[in-house]
């Protein structure tokens, strides 16, 4: 699933990633591995809540960055099926 602009939450099996635009002036991707929690949570309400919070605080979850865990061919490919099906193309 995805919010344009926002964030982009990736799955492979039962692990999940919550990848994040942050910044103003110039902006970045923050990507963490979600916790069983934050996987129930967003199960029940989407990712929106955690995404303002990685945003509007990055430091707060460097601990938790993997900034290359999504730079692979599969991950490209992925994200490729995901928009190449007409009702989820970015707006």
């Amino acid at each position: 699933a995805e919010s344009t602009w926002s964030w982009l939450l990736y799955a492979q099996g039962e692990r999940r990633w919550l990848a994040v635009v942050c910044g103003t002036v110039g902006l970045y991707e923050y990507v963490i591995e979600l916790t069983p929690a934050e996987c129930v949570d967003i199960a029940a309400a989407g990712p929106e809540s955690l995404a303002r919070a990685i945003a509007g605080n990055p430091p707060a979850f460097t601990a938790r960055h993997l900034p290359d865990i999504l730079q692979t061919a599969a991950a490209d490919a992925a994200i490729r099926a995901w928009r190449s099906r007409p009702s989820n193309r970015p707006q």
